[in-house]
Protein backbone atom coordinates (compact mmCIF):
# COMPACT_ATOMS: atom_id res chain seq x y z
CA UNK A 1 0.00 0.00 0.00
CA UNK A 2 1.35 3.39 -1.07
CA UNK A 3 0.24 6.69 0.55
CA UNK A 4 0.47 10.08 -1.05
CA UNK A 5 0.63 11.89 2.30
CA UNK A 6 1.60 9.86 5.30
CA UNK A 7 1.32 12.89 7.53
CA UNK A 8 -2.40 12.64 7.53
CA UNK A 9 -3.94 9.98 9.66
CA UNK A 10 -6.54 8.94 7.27
CA UNK A 11 -7.64 5.37 7.37
CA UNK A 12 -8.77 4.49 3.85
CA UNK A 13 -9.33 0.86 4.79
CA UNK A 14 -7.78 -0.01 1.33
CA UNK A 15 -7.31 -3.72 1.37
CA UNK A 16 -5.45 -4.39 -1.90
CA UNK A 17 -5.41 -4.03 -5.71
CA UNK A 18 -6.13 -7.36 -7.35
CA UNK A 19 -6.49 -8.32 -11.08
CA UNK A 20 -8.11 -11.46 -12.37
CA UNK A 21 -7.65 -12.60 -16.01
CA UNK A 22 -7.69 -15.96 -17.85
CA UNK A 23 -4.66 -18.17 -17.31
CA UNK A 24 -4.71 -19.16 -21.00
CA UNK A 25 -4.79 -16.33 -23.54
CA UNK A 26 -4.42 -16.93 -27.28
CA UNK A 27 -3.48 -14.38 -29.88
CA UNK A 28 -6.50 -12.49 -31.22
CA UNK A 29 -8.73 -13.18 -28.18
CA UNK A 30 -10.52 -10.37 -26.35
CA UNK A 31 -9.42 -10.59 -22.67
CA UNK A 32 -11.63 -9.51 -19.78
CA UNK A 33 -9.67 -8.06 -16.85
CA UNK A 34 -11.64 -8.38 -13.61
CA UNK A 35 -10.84 -5.65 -11.11
CA UNK A 36 -10.99 -6.95 -7.52
CA UNK A 37 -9.58 -3.80 -5.93
CA UNK A 38 -11.39 -2.74 -2.71
CA UNK A 39 -11.49 0.29 -0.48
CA UNK A 40 -13.38 0.32 2.82
CA UNK A 41 -14.64 3.87 2.46
CA UNK A 42 -15.01 6.33 -0.36
CA UNK A 43 -14.64 5.48 -4.03
CA UNK A 44 -11.87 4.68 -6.51
CA UNK A 45 -10.69 5.73 -9.95
CA UNK A 46 -8.68 3.37 -12.20
CA UNK A 47 -6.16 3.54 -15.00
CA UNK A 48 -5.04 0.48 -17.02
CA UNK A 49 -1.79 0.33 -18.97
CA UNK A 50 -1.60 -2.89 -21.03
CA UNK A 51 2.13 -2.63 -21.71
CA UNK A 52 1.90 -2.08 -25.46
CA UNK A 53 3.61 1.31 -25.39
CA UNK A 54 0.66 2.79 -27.28
CA UNK A 55 -1.10 5.64 -25.48
CA UNK A 56 -4.40 4.84 -27.16
CA UNK A 57 -4.35 1.37 -25.57
CA UNK A 58 -4.66 2.86 -22.03
CA UNK A 59 -8.13 3.04 -20.42
CA UNK A 60 -9.82 4.16 -17.21
CA UNK A 61 -12.60 1.57 -17.44
CA UNK A 62 -12.98 -0.40 -14.19
CA UNK A 63 -13.03 -3.81 -15.89
CA UNK A 64 -11.84 -3.43 -19.48
CA UNK A 65 -11.89 -5.94 -22.34
CA UNK A 66 -8.65 -5.71 -24.34
CA UNK A 67 -7.25 -7.50 -27.39
CA UNK A 68 -3.46 -7.55 -27.43
CA UNK A 69 -1.78 -6.74 -30.77
CA UNK A 70 0.39 -9.85 -30.88
CA UNK A 71 1.77 -12.83 -29.03
CA UNK A 72 4.30 -12.11 -26.28
CA UNK A 73 4.40 -11.30 -22.53
CA UNK A 74 3.05 -7.86 -21.60
CA UNK A 75 3.49 -5.87 -18.35
CA UNK A 76 -0.10 -4.96 -17.43
CA UNK A 77 -0.41 -2.26 -14.75
CA UNK A 78 -3.55 -1.26 -12.85
CA UNK A 79 -3.37 2.05 -10.94
CA UNK A 80 -6.17 2.67 -8.40
CA UNK A 81 -6.70 6.08 -6.86
CA UNK A 82 -8.99 6.70 -3.88
CA UNK A 83 -11.73 9.27 -4.06
CA UNK A 84 -11.83 11.84 -2.65
CA UNK A 85 -8.33 11.79 -1.15
CA UNK A 86 -6.34 10.75 -4.18
CA UNK A 87 -4.19 8.02 -2.67
CA UNK A 88 -2.74 5.93 -5.52
CA UNK A 89 -2.00 2.20 -5.50
CA UNK A 90 -0.78 0.10 -8.42
CA UNK A 91 -0.31 -3.54 -9.32
CA UNK A 92 1.73 -4.91 -12.28
CA UNK A 93 1.39 -8.42 -13.56
CA UNK A 94 2.90 -10.34 -16.48
CA UNK A 95 0.25 -11.33 -19.02
CA UNK A 96 1.40 -13.86 -21.62
CA UNK A 97 -0.42 -13.98 -24.97
CA UNK A 98 0.29 -17.26 -26.70
CA UNK A 99 0.45 -17.50 -30.49
CA UNK A 100 -2.11 -19.55 -32.37
CA UNK A 101 -0.32 -21.93 -34.69
CA UNK A 102 -0.87 -21.60 -38.44
CA UNK A 103 -2.11 -25.07 -39.23
CA UNK A 104 -1.35 -26.26 -42.76
CA UNK A 105 -0.29 -29.39 -44.57
CA UNK A 106 0.49 -30.56 -48.07
CA UNK A 107 -1.06 -33.73 -49.36
CA UNK A 108 -0.16 -36.27 -51.98
CA UNK A 109 -3.10 -38.33 -53.19
CA UNK A 110 -2.43 -41.93 -54.12
CA UNK A 111 -3.82 -44.74 -56.14
CA UNK A 112 -5.57 -47.76 -54.71
CA UNK A 113 -3.08 -49.90 -52.77
CA UNK A 114 -0.57 -47.04 -52.42
CA UNK A 115 0.19 -44.73 -49.51
CA UNK A 116 -1.00 -41.12 -49.26
CA UNK A 117 1.51 -38.75 -47.70
CA UNK A 118 0.79 -35.70 -45.57
CA UNK A 119 3.57 -33.16 -45.07
CA UNK A 120 3.04 -30.85 -42.10
CA UNK A 121 3.49 -27.16 -42.92
CA UNK A 122 2.29 -25.89 -39.53
CA UNK A 123 4.13 -22.93 -37.99
CA UNK A 124 5.56 -23.19 -35.41
CA UNK A 125 6.67 -26.82 -35.57
CA UNK A 126 6.56 -27.16 -31.77
CA UNK A 127 2.76 -27.44 -31.75
CA UNK A 128 1.26 -30.79 -30.81
CA UNK A 129 -0.36 -32.45 -33.80
CA UNK A 130 -3.40 -34.66 -34.19
CA UNK A 131 -4.44 -36.14 -37.52
CA UNK A 132 -7.94 -37.45 -38.21
CA UNK A 133 -8.08 -39.34 -41.50
CA UNK A 134 -11.85 -39.39 -42.05
CA UNK A 135 -12.21 -43.14 -41.62
CA UNK A 136 -12.10 -43.27 -37.83
CA UNK A 137 -8.29 -43.54 -37.57
CA UNK A 138 -5.93 -40.90 -36.12
CA UNK A 139 -2.24 -40.18 -35.65
CA UNK A 140 -0.15 -37.77 -33.56
CA UNK A 141 3.06 -37.69 -35.59
CA UNK A 142 4.41 -34.51 -37.19
CA UNK A 143 3.97 -35.85 -40.74
CA UNK A 144 1.68 -38.72 -41.59
CA UNK A 145 0.99 -41.43 -44.12
CA UNK A 146 -2.20 -43.33 -44.79
CA UNK A 147 -3.32 -46.20 -46.98
CA UNK A 148 -7.12 -46.44 -47.15
CA UNK A 149 -8.78 -49.82 -47.39
CA UNK A 150 -10.81 -48.78 -50.44
CA UNK A 151 -10.85 -46.07 -53.07
CA UNK A 152 -12.82 -42.92 -52.42
CA UNK A 153 -12.84 -39.37 -51.10
CA UNK A 154 -11.90 -38.65 -47.47
CA UNK A 155 -11.69 -35.54 -45.27
CA UNK A 156 -8.41 -35.26 -43.37
CA UNK A 157 -8.24 -32.92 -40.37
CA UNK A 158 -5.03 -31.62 -38.80
CA UNK A 159 -5.37 -30.10 -35.33
CA UNK A 160 -2.36 -28.12 -34.06
CA UNK A 161 -2.21 -27.30 -30.31
CA UNK A 162 0.34 -24.75 -29.06
CA UNK A 163 0.08 -24.33 -25.28
CA UNK A 164 -3.68 -24.66 -25.48
CA UNK A 165 -4.08 -22.45 -28.52
CA UNK A 166 -5.56 -24.67 -31.22
CA UNK A 167 -5.84 -24.29 -34.99
CA UNK A 168 -7.53 -26.74 -37.35
CA UNK A 169 -7.31 -27.27 -41.11
CA UNK A 170 -9.36 -29.72 -43.20
CA UNK A 171 -8.59 -30.98 -46.71
CA UNK A 172 -10.19 -33.50 -49.02
CA UNK A 173 -7.95 -36.34 -50.15
CA UNK A 174 -8.44 -39.17 -52.61
CA UNK A 175 -7.54 -42.83 -52.84
CA UNK A 176 -8.06 -43.24 -56.58
CA UNK A 177 -9.35 -46.29 -58.44
CA UNK A 178 -6.63 -48.34 -60.15
CA UNK A 179 -7.12 -49.77 -63.67
CA UNK A 180 -6.41 -53.38 -64.70
CA UNK A 181 -4.33 -53.78 -67.88
CA UNK A 182 -5.06 -56.56 -70.43
CA UNK A 183 -4.59 -57.04 -74.20
CA UNK A 184 -4.44 -59.66 -76.99
CA UNK A 185 -2.63 -59.84 -80.34
CA UNK A 186 -5.22 -60.29 -83.10
CA UNK A 187 -3.10 -60.07 -86.26
CA UNK A 188 0.53 -60.17 -87.45
CA UNK A 189 3.24 -62.74 -88.28
CA UNK A 190 6.37 -61.21 -89.91
CA UNK A 191 8.34 -58.15 -88.96
CA UNK A 192 7.00 -56.29 -92.00
CA UNK A 193 3.38 -57.13 -91.21
CA UNK A 194 1.13 -54.64 -89.45
CA UNK A 195 0.45 -56.20 -86.02
CA UNK A 196 -2.90 -55.43 -84.43
CA UNK A 197 -3.53 -55.47 -80.65
CA UNK A 198 -6.90 -55.43 -78.89
CA UNK A 199 -6.99 -53.51 -75.60
CA UNK A 200 -9.08 -55.29 -72.95
CA UNK A 201 -8.14 -53.10 -69.97
CA UNK A 202 -10.79 -52.11 -67.40
CA UNK A 203 -11.34 -49.70 -64.50
CA UNK A 204 -14.11 -49.54 -61.89
CA UNK A 205 -14.83 -45.84 -62.42
CA UNK A 206 -13.41 -43.12 -64.63
CA UNK A 207 -11.43 -43.04 -67.85
CA UNK A 208 -8.11 -44.61 -68.79
CA UNK A 209 -5.44 -43.86 -71.36
CA UNK A 210 -3.11 -46.38 -72.98
CA UNK A 211 0.65 -46.41 -73.60
CA UNK A 212 2.19 -49.20 -75.66
CA UNK A 213 5.91 -50.06 -75.68
CA UNK A 214 6.69 -52.48 -78.50
CA UNK A 215 10.25 -53.31 -77.36
CA UNK A 216 11.42 -52.25 -80.81
CA UNK A 217 13.98 -49.44 -80.89
CA UNK A 218 11.97 -47.31 -78.48
CA UNK A 219 8.77 -47.32 -80.54
CA UNK A 220 5.60 -46.48 -78.58
CA UNK A 221 1.94 -45.69 -79.18
CA UNK A 222 -0.91 -44.04 -77.27
CA UNK A 223 -3.72 -45.55 -79.35
CA UNK A 224 -6.43 -47.51 -77.55
CA UNK A 225 -6.13 -50.51 -79.88
CA UNK A 226 -2.63 -50.29 -81.28
CA UNK A 227 -1.33 -51.20 -84.73
CA UNK A 228 2.41 -51.55 -85.28
CA UNK A 229 4.89 -52.66 -87.95
CA UNK A 230 7.96 -54.14 -86.20
CA UNK A 231 11.35 -53.18 -87.62
CA UNK A 232 13.19 -56.23 -86.23
CA UNK A 233 12.29 -59.84 -85.67
CA UNK A 234 12.50 -62.06 -82.60
CA UNK A 235 10.66 -62.26 -79.29
CA UNK A 236 9.36 -58.85 -78.23
CA UNK A 237 8.23 -57.98 -74.72
CA UNK A 238 5.23 -55.89 -75.69
CA UNK A 239 4.06 -53.82 -72.74
CA UNK A 240 0.75 -52.04 -72.25
CA UNK A 241 0.55 -49.40 -69.51
CA UNK A 242 -2.92 -48.04 -68.74
CA UNK A 243 -3.29 -44.84 -66.74
CA UNK A 244 -6.41 -43.44 -65.13
CA UNK A 245 -7.35 -39.77 -65.37
CA UNK A 246 -5.81 -39.38 -61.89
CA UNK A 247 -2.50 -41.02 -62.80
CA UNK A 248 -3.12 -44.52 -61.42
CA UNK A 249 -1.36 -47.16 -63.51
CA UNK A 250 -1.28 -50.85 -64.24
CA UNK A 251 0.70 -52.74 -66.86
CA UNK A 252 0.79 -56.03 -68.71
CA UNK A 253 3.65 -57.60 -70.68
CA UNK A 254 3.28 -60.32 -73.31
CA UNK A 255 5.96 -62.04 -75.35
CA UNK A 256 5.16 -61.60 -79.05
CA UNK A 257 7.16 -63.66 -81.58
CA UNK A 258 7.95 -61.91 -84.87
CA UNK A 259 9.37 -63.88 -87.78
CA UNK A 260 12.15 -62.23 -89.72
CA UNK A 261 11.24 -61.04 -93.19
CA UNK A 262 13.73 -60.14 -95.92
CA UNK A 263 14.78 -56.49 -95.83
CA UNK A 264 14.81 -56.03 -99.57
CA UNK A 265 17.07 -53.35 -100.98
CA UNK A 266 19.27 -52.86 -103.98
CA UNK A 267 21.57 -50.32 -105.50
CA UNK A 268 22.31 -49.66 -109.12
CA UNK A 269 24.80 -47.91 -111.32
CA UNK A 270 23.87 -45.20 -113.83
CA UNK A 271 20.98 -45.98 -116.15
CA UNK A 272 22.49 -44.68 -119.36
CA UNK A 273 22.23 -45.64 -123.00
CA UNK A 274 25.89 -46.69 -123.40
CA UNK A 275 26.81 -48.80 -120.39
CA UNK A 276 24.83 -51.74 -118.93
CA UNK A 277 23.44 -51.10 -115.47
CA UNK A 278 24.78 -53.19 -112.60
CA UNK A 279 22.11 -54.01 -110.00
CA UNK A 280 23.52 -54.98 -106.60
CA UNK A 281 21.18 -56.95 -104.33
CA UNK A 282 21.86 -55.62 -100.81
CA UNK A 283 19.15 -57.70 -99.14
CA UNK A 284 20.59 -59.31 -96.02
CA UNK A 285 20.48 -63.06 -95.46
CA UNK A 286 17.93 -64.40 -92.99
CA UNK A 287 19.20 -67.14 -90.68
CA UNK A 288 17.71 -70.60 -91.29
CA UNK A 289 15.72 -69.37 -94.31
CA UNK A 290 16.16 -69.90 -98.08
CA UNK A 291 15.54 -66.92 -100.38
CA UNK A 292 14.19 -66.77 -103.93
CA UNK A 293 14.67 -63.63 -106.07
CA UNK A 294 12.64 -62.11 -108.90
CA UNK A 295 13.71 -58.94 -110.74
CA UNK A 296 11.36 -57.02 -113.02
CA UNK A 297 13.18 -54.31 -115.03
CA UNK A 298 10.05 -52.60 -116.28
CA UNK A 299 10.91 -53.18 -119.94
CA UNK A 300 9.31 -56.61 -120.32
CA UNK A 301 12.34 -58.55 -119.06
CA UNK A 302 12.94 -60.32 -115.71
CA UNK A 303 15.74 -62.17 -113.92
CA UNK A 304 16.08 -64.71 -111.10
CA UNK A 305 19.73 -63.85 -110.41
CA UNK A 306 20.70 -62.42 -107.08
CA UNK A 307 22.56 -59.39 -108.53
CA UNK A 308 22.06 -59.10 -112.30
CA UNK A 309 23.52 -56.72 -114.89
CA UNK A 310 21.02 -55.35 -117.41
CA UNK A 311 21.59 -53.90 -120.88
CA UNK A 312 18.84 -51.48 -121.84
CA UNK A 313 19.64 -51.90 -125.57
CA UNK A 314 18.83 -48.27 -126.28
CA UNK A 315 15.43 -48.54 -124.66
CA UNK A 316 15.43 -45.07 -123.05
CA UNK A 317 12.87 -43.50 -120.75
CA UNK A 318 11.30 -44.20 -117.36
CA UNK A 319 11.44 -47.72 -115.92
CA UNK A 320 9.95 -49.17 -112.72
CA UNK A 321 12.48 -51.72 -111.49
CA UNK A 322 11.37 -54.05 -108.68
CA UNK A 323 12.97 -56.82 -106.63
CA UNK A 324 10.84 -59.34 -104.73
CA UNK A 325 12.41 -61.71 -102.19
CA UNK A 326 10.43 -64.65 -100.82
CA UNK A 327 11.62 -66.78 -97.85
CA UNK A 328 10.64 -70.35 -97.09
CA UNK A 329 9.45 -69.22 -93.61
CA UNK A 330 6.45 -67.56 -95.25
CA UNK A 331 7.75 -63.97 -95.11
CA UNK A 332 8.42 -61.84 -98.18
CA UNK A 333 9.12 -58.28 -99.20
CA UNK A 334 9.33 -56.23 -102.38
CA UNK A 335 10.91 -52.90 -103.22
CA UNK A 336 10.49 -50.83 -106.38
CA UNK A 337 12.35 -47.86 -107.79
CA UNK A 338 11.28 -45.45 -110.50
CA UNK A 339 14.37 -45.06 -112.70
CA UNK A 340 15.08 -43.41 -116.04
CA UNK A 341 17.47 -44.56 -118.75
CA UNK A 342 19.33 -41.47 -120.06
CA UNK A 343 22.38 -40.30 -122.00
CA UNK A 344 25.48 -39.29 -120.02
CA UNK A 345 28.24 -36.59 -120.23
CA UNK A 346 31.92 -36.99 -119.26
CA UNK A 347 32.96 -34.12 -116.94
CA UNK A 348 36.57 -32.85 -116.99
CA UNK A 349 38.35 -29.62 -116.03
CA UNK A 350 41.78 -28.06 -115.49
CA UNK A 351 43.03 -25.29 -113.20
CA UNK A 352 46.33 -23.92 -111.98
CA UNK A 353 47.29 -22.55 -108.60
CA UNK A 354 46.77 -19.14 -107.02
CA UNK A 355 47.47 -17.06 -103.97
CA UNK A 356 44.87 -16.44 -101.34
CA UNK A 357 42.71 -13.53 -102.45
CA UNK A 358 43.73 -13.82 -106.13
CA UNK A 359 41.57 -15.09 -108.96
CA UNK A 360 41.99 -18.64 -110.28
CA UNK A 361 40.41 -19.73 -113.56
CA UNK A 362 38.74 -23.12 -113.99
CA UNK A 363 38.72 -24.47 -117.57
CA UNK A 364 35.80 -26.79 -118.37
CA UNK A 365 36.78 -29.70 -120.69
CA UNK A 366 33.54 -31.70 -120.39
CA UNK A 367 32.47 -33.74 -123.44
CA UNK A 368 29.02 -35.10 -124.39
CA UNK A 369 27.31 -36.54 -127.41
CA UNK A 370 24.23 -34.36 -127.69
CA UNK A 371 21.73 -32.28 -125.78
CA UNK A 372 21.75 -29.09 -123.76
CA UNK A 373 24.21 -29.26 -120.86
CA UNK A 374 24.42 -27.35 -117.58
CA UNK A 375 27.01 -27.26 -114.82
CA UNK A 376 27.39 -26.79 -111.13
CA UNK A 377 30.76 -26.29 -109.47
CA UNK A 378 31.41 -27.02 -105.82
CA UNK A 379 34.65 -25.29 -104.86
CA UNK A 380 35.06 -27.14 -101.57
CA UNK A 381 34.68 -24.06 -99.39
CA UNK A 382 30.89 -23.82 -99.29
CA UNK A 383 30.62 -21.74 -102.47
CA UNK A 384 29.28 -22.86 -105.86
CA UNK A 385 28.89 -21.64 -109.42
CA UNK A 386 26.83 -22.55 -112.47
CA UNK A 387 29.17 -20.92 -114.99
CA UNK A 388 30.84 -23.09 -117.60
CA UNK A 389 34.35 -21.71 -116.92
CA UNK A 390 34.18 -19.85 -113.62
CA UNK A 391 36.75 -17.61 -111.97
CA UNK A 392 37.09 -18.13 -108.22
CA UNK A 393 38.83 -16.29 -105.35
CA UNK A 394 39.84 -18.28 -102.24
CA UNK A 395 40.66 -16.54 -98.99
CA UNK A 396 42.69 -18.82 -96.73
CA UNK A 397 45.02 -18.48 -93.77
CA UNK A 398 47.24 -21.36 -94.80
CA UNK A 399 47.97 -23.21 -98.03
CA UNK A 400 45.67 -26.11 -98.93
CA UNK A 401 44.14 -28.15 -101.75
CA UNK A 402 40.35 -27.72 -101.90
CA UNK A 403 38.25 -30.63 -103.14
CA UNK A 404 36.73 -29.22 -106.32
CA UNK A 405 33.78 -31.01 -107.92
CA UNK A 406 32.27 -30.36 -111.33
CA UNK A 407 28.74 -31.64 -111.91
CA UNK A 408 27.52 -31.88 -115.53
CA UNK A 409 23.85 -32.37 -116.38
CA UNK A 410 22.31 -32.97 -119.80
CA UNK A 411 18.78 -31.70 -120.11
CA UNK A 412 16.67 -34.82 -120.58
CA UNK A 413 19.79 -36.95 -120.09
CA UNK A 414 22.22 -38.30 -117.47
CA UNK A 415 24.30 -36.36 -115.03
CA UNK A 416 27.80 -37.10 -113.81
CA UNK A 417 30.52 -35.48 -111.76
CA UNK A 418 34.26 -35.40 -111.24
CA UNK A 419 36.08 -34.44 -108.04
CA UNK A 420 39.75 -33.52 -107.96
CA UNK A 421 41.79 -33.55 -104.77
CA UNK A 422 45.40 -32.42 -104.37
CA UNK A 423 45.03 -30.70 -107.72
CA UNK A 424 44.15 -27.04 -107.19
CA UNK A 425 46.67 -25.42 -104.83
CA UNK A 426 45.72 -22.26 -102.96
CA UNK A 427 48.82 -20.64 -101.43
CA UNK A 428 48.60 -18.58 -98.28
CA UNK A 429 49.68 -14.95 -98.21
CA UNK A 430 51.97 -13.61 -95.52
CA UNK A 431 50.35 -13.37 -92.12
CA UNK A 432 52.45 -10.32 -91.21
CA UNK A 433 50.83 -7.73 -93.47
CA UNK A 434 51.26 -4.75 -91.19
CA UNK A 435 54.18 -3.09 -89.41
CA UNK A 436 55.12 -0.72 -86.62
CA UNK A 437 57.56 2.17 -86.91
CA UNK A 438 59.29 3.95 -84.04
CA UNK A 439 62.13 6.42 -83.46
CA UNK A 440 65.50 4.72 -82.88
CA UNK A 441 68.21 7.26 -81.98
CA UNK A 442 70.64 4.45 -81.30
CA UNK A 443 70.82 3.88 -85.07
CA UNK A 444 71.21 7.50 -86.08
CA UNK A 445 70.32 11.08 -85.37
CA UNK A 446 67.21 10.63 -87.53
CA UNK A 447 66.97 6.90 -86.90
CA UNK A 448 63.83 4.84 -87.37
CA UNK A 449 63.10 1.16 -86.69
CA UNK A 450 60.38 -0.74 -88.57
CA UNK A 451 59.22 -4.28 -87.84
CA UNK A 452 56.45 -6.55 -89.29
CA UNK A 453 53.26 -7.16 -87.28
CA UNK A 454 50.39 -9.65 -87.73
CA UNK A 455 46.65 -8.97 -87.52
CA UNK A 456 46.64 -9.80 -83.80
CA UNK A 457 49.15 -7.08 -83.08
CA UNK A 458 52.06 -9.46 -82.46
CA UNK A 459 55.28 -7.83 -83.66
CA UNK A 460 57.89 -9.93 -85.47
CA UNK A 461 58.64 -11.39 -88.87
CA UNK A 462 57.49 -14.67 -90.39
CA UNK A 463 60.17 -17.34 -90.83
CA UNK A 464 59.12 -18.20 -94.41
CA UNK A 465 58.65 -14.64 -95.68
CA UNK A 466 60.82 -11.90 -97.24
CA UNK A 467 60.22 -8.21 -96.63
CA UNK A 468 61.01 -5.19 -98.84
CA UNK A 469 61.07 -1.84 -97.01
CA UNK A 470 60.78 1.32 -99.10
CA UNK A 471 61.60 4.55 -97.25
CA UNK A 472 60.34 7.50 -99.31
CA UNK A 473 63.45 9.48 -100.31
CA UNK A 474 65.66 7.35 -98.06
CA UNK A 475 66.27 4.10 -99.91
CA UNK A 476 65.11 0.49 -99.83
CA UNK A 477 66.03 -2.43 -97.56
CA UNK A 478 65.33 -6.16 -97.57
CA UNK A 479 64.86 -8.41 -94.52
CA UNK A 480 63.71 -12.01 -94.06
CA UNK A 481 62.38 -14.45 -91.49
CA UNK A 482 61.60 -13.82 -87.87
CA UNK A 483 64.41 -11.26 -87.43
CA UNK A 484 62.90 -8.95 -90.03
CA UNK A 485 63.32 -5.53 -88.40
CA UNK A 486 64.82 -2.84 -90.64
CA UNK A 487 66.68 0.32 -89.57
CA UNK A 488 67.28 3.56 -91.44
CA UNK A 489 68.75 6.97 -90.69
CA UNK A 490 66.47 9.40 -92.44
CA UNK A 491 67.87 12.54 -94.06
CA UNK A 492 66.11 14.94 -91.74
CA UNK A 493 63.10 15.47 -89.53
CA UNK A 494 59.82 15.36 -91.39
CA UNK A 495 57.08 13.10 -92.71
CA UNK A 496 57.96 10.02 -94.77
CA UNK A 497 55.90 7.43 -96.57
CA UNK A 498 57.13 3.95 -95.55
CA UNK A 499 55.99 0.91 -97.57
CA UNK A 500 56.41 -2.76 -96.56
CA UNK A 501 55.94 -5.59 -99.09
CA UNK A 502 55.84 -9.12 -97.58
CA UNK A 503 56.41 -12.09 -99.92
CA UNK A 504 56.14 -15.83 -99.16
CA UNK A 505 59.48 -17.42 -100.08
CA UNK A 506 58.04 -20.63 -101.56
CA UNK A 507 54.94 -19.44 -103.42
CA UNK A 508 55.70 -15.80 -104.09
CA UNK A 509 52.35 -14.72 -102.65
CA UNK A 510 52.63 -11.21 -101.25
CA UNK A 511 50.89 -8.35 -99.51
CA UNK A 512 51.88 -4.73 -98.96
CA UNK A 513 51.04 -1.82 -96.70
CA UNK A 514 52.25 1.77 -96.37
CA UNK A 515 52.05 4.29 -93.58
CA UNK A 516 52.99 7.94 -93.11
CA UNK A 517 55.72 8.26 -90.50
CA UNK A 518 56.73 11.55 -88.88
CA UNK A 519 60.29 11.75 -87.62
CA UNK A 520 60.01 14.16 -84.71
CA UNK A 521 63.14 15.81 -83.24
Amino acid sequence: MRYLNQAKCIDLSFNNTVIFFPSQICEGEAVLFENKSKVLSGGMEFKWDFGTGVKADETDAPEPVFQFPGSKTYKVTLTAKTVPYGFAFDTTMDVTVNPIPAAAFAKTNACEGETLTFTNKTVPTTAAMKWSFGDGTTATSKDATKKYSKAGQYEVTLEADLNGCVATVVQKVYQFDKPVAAFDKVNGNCDNDVFEFENKSTITAGLIGSYWDFDDNGSVSTDDNAMYDFSTSGDKQVKLVVTSEFGCKDSMIKTISIKESPKVSFTNGPLCSVKPTDFINTTGDVANAIANYRWDFGDGTTSGAKSPSHDWKGNLGPKKVSLKVTLDNGCEDIVSKDLVVLTQPTPEFTAGEACSGDEIAFVNNTTWAQGKISYRWDFGDGTTSTNSDPVKVYNVTQSYYPNVTLYAFIEGGCGDSITKTNYVLINEKPRTCDFVAEVDYSFGFFGVKVEPMNASGVVGGQNDADYIWVFEGAGTQKTSGTDAAAYNNLPADGEYRITMRATMQQSGCECSVNEDYRNEP
